[in-house]
Parts: structure tokens; sequence; C-alpha cells
């Protein structure tokens, strides 16, 4: 393994291996002057001398080399070991702090790590969440839908009051025509019994004329003119003929004790027949139907006994009735049969009664 060294340490090796080349070059010095020493036969003993000089020199060089090749060896080493040591040392220390710089790198990346993770899985909540917040709209569009639904509530709540007034209305005027109805109905039946009443009247009071004209003429035949005699009446009341004859002929007057038959005579009355003034006062009362609805309210409260008028709301309009033609005066007028006309109407009322009975019904079922 290759030591990297510093220049001090550098500069410190060279000096020493130059201080350690002087013992070598001396010893290459003496080596050369021994070997230049001439063998020669004259200078034996000089030579010899020299030679043993020369040879003791070398010795000496060689000797000092050695013990400095030594000491050099021991103290390099030393020193070699020493700056081995401290350049370990600080690589040592290098390596620590290089250790502890890469641990907290290594404690760095993995917080980096955690939080890559914890970004990544919050990221996937989000794009979750994300997904679901897309599949509705944003607050401001929320906001527009829900003013529109309160204007469509608003809306739907006045026509609910509306359509809640139309129907109270309705069944109001609903109530009014069954109620018409029913009071109709009441009227057209006390109608058809006055008018069974008064042609069953008319048919006594024609039997009963008929009976007092025979009675008349029989009287007359059997008493002188201008004799007086009391009569008795029916009730027990004495009268002289000129009442009697006095109350038959009172026009359009019907005597309570009935018809006396010992009568000098019997005059018919000159006014209109009362048959024909009560169909006159019949048609009178369904022209009221017809023409005067304004006077029926009155003619109720007074408890007469023309029995066709009607009693309408005055908050009311008319209402009108399918199927149904009230009979005018003309008709009325130009025809006597009373009875036929009345019992039509009620039939048709009375389809009309059971079309708002079943309309009854059905609203109670809804």
């Amino acid at each position: 393994m290759a030591v990297a060294h510093d220049e001090a340490t550098m500069e410190l090796i060279k000096t020493r291996l130059s201080h350690s080349e002087r013992p070598l070059i001396r010893l290459m010095r003496s080596f050369y002057k021994l070997t230049m020493i001439s063998t020669g036969t004259v200078e034996d003993e000089r030579t010899a001398e020299e030679l043993k000089i020369a040879h003791m020199n070398f010795l000496l060089d060689l000797r000092q080399l050695v013990r400095t090749l030594k000491e050099l060896k021991g103290t390099r080493a030393v020193e070699l070991n020493r700056s081995e040591s401290l350049q370990l040392e600080i690589e040592r220390v290098r390596l620590e702090e290089q250790a502890l710089d890469e641990k907290l790198k290594i404690k760095n990346l993995e917080s980096q790590l955690d939080q890559a993770r914890r970004d990544r899985k919050n990221k996937m909540q989000y794009e979750e969440i994300g997904k679901e917040v897309r599949r509705f709209s944003d607050r401001f569009q929320s906001a527009d839908r829900i003013n529109g639904l309160a204007r469509e509530i608003e809306s739907l709540l006045e026509e609910q009051g509306f359509y809640a007034e139309r129907w109270a209305s309705r069944r109001a005027q609903f109530d009014t025509v069954i109620s018409n109805l029913e009071v109709l109905q009441e009227s057209i039946k006390e109608e058809k019994a006055d008018a069974d009443r008064k042609k069953a009247l008319n048919d006594d009071e024609s039997d009963d004329g008929n009976i007092a004209e025979e009675g008349a003429e029989a009287t007359t035949a059997t008493k002188p003119v201008g004799a007086e005699e009391i009569e008795t009446s029916m009730d027990g009341q004495e009268e002289t003929p000129t009442q009697v004859g006095s109350q038959l002929q009172a026009p359009g007057r019907i005597s309570n004790n009935g018809l006396n038959p010992h009568a000098d005579s019997f005059v018919p009355p000159t006014g209109e027949p009362q048959h024909l003034q009560r169909m006159s006062d019949a048609s009178d009362d369904k022209m009221k139907i017809d023409g005067e609805p304004e006077n029926l309210n009155q003619n109720a409260s007074q408890g007469t006994h023309n029995s066709s008028e009607l009693v309408m709301k005055p908050d009311q309009h008319a209402m009108e009735i399918d199927g149904f033609e009230p009979q005018t005066s003309h008709s009325v007028e130009g025809s006597n049969e009373d009875g036929l006309v009345i019992e039509e109407a009620t039939m048709e009322d009375g389809e009309e009664i059971e079309e708002a009975e079943e309309g009854e019904e059905m609203e109670d079922q809804a």
C-alpha cells in the first residue's frame, strides 16, 4: 500500500539520503587510491607501506559507511514509522470525519426518502380526493345551483298557494252548486206538489160549480121569485136569500160554508177564474227564477209559498247547469200542463245531482 507523504516528509527523506552519500563517496575514493598503487621493484617497501595505509583507510571508510548505514537505517525507520503513524492518524481522523459526514448524509438521505414516501402517499391520497372533488362542481356553481333551487322552491310555493286558493274557490263554488241544486230540487218538488194541489183544487172547484148550478136551477123552479124566508147555513147561522146570493155573486170569492142548494140563482164570477189566476201566479213564480235572482233572498226570508224561488249567495255568480234550462214565461203561459214541465225538469235535475254526488265521492277518495 503506497503511502502518500507531504512535501516536508519528502524533503526530510531527501536530506537524509544526501547525507548518507558522503561515506560512500569517501569509500570509493579510498578504493581508487588502493587500486592505483603501482607494484614496482625499486620502491617495494614504500609501495607496500602505502598499500597497507591505503588498505587501512579503505577499511576505515568501509566501516564508517557500514556504521553510518546502520545508524541512518534505524533513524530512517523511526522517522518513517513516526511520519507514517502521523499520516495514519491524520488519515484516521479524516476517515472518521468522512464516515461521520457519510453517516449524516445517510441520515439525511433516509429522511429525504421518508419524506419522499410520505409525499408520494399524500400525493396518492390527494389524487383520490381530487377525483372525488372533481366529481362535484365548484362552490360558485354550487352557489348558483342552490340559488336556482331556492328560486324554484319559492315559485313552487307561490304556485302551491295559487292552486290552493283556486282549489278552495272551486270547492266553494262546487258546494254552492250542490246547495243550489238541493234547493232547486226541493223547490221543484214543492212546485210539483203545488201544481198537483192546484190541479186538484181546480177540479174540485169545477165540480162544485156544476153542482151549484144544478142546485140553483132546481131552487128557482120550486120557489117563487122575491120570497123571503130564512135559510139555515151549513154552520147553523141564519141567512137571508139575498145574503146567500151575495156570497155566490162575489167575484173570485170562495165560500167557507159551501154552496147553498136553495139559492134563488147562481151568478158566475165576472172576474178572472181562480184557477186561471193561480196558474198565472205559478207562471209568475217561474219567471222570477229566470229573470229576478236578486229578489230570491227577500222572498225566502218572508216565508211565502212560492217554493220555486232560489236562495243565492250575493258573492257568488249564478252557476250554469248543463242539461237544465229554466222555463220561461212564454212556455208556461202557452201551456196549462204545468205538471209535465215540472216533472221533466225534476228528472234532469236529478241526473245533475247524481253527477255532483259522484264528483264529491271522487274528491273524498282523492
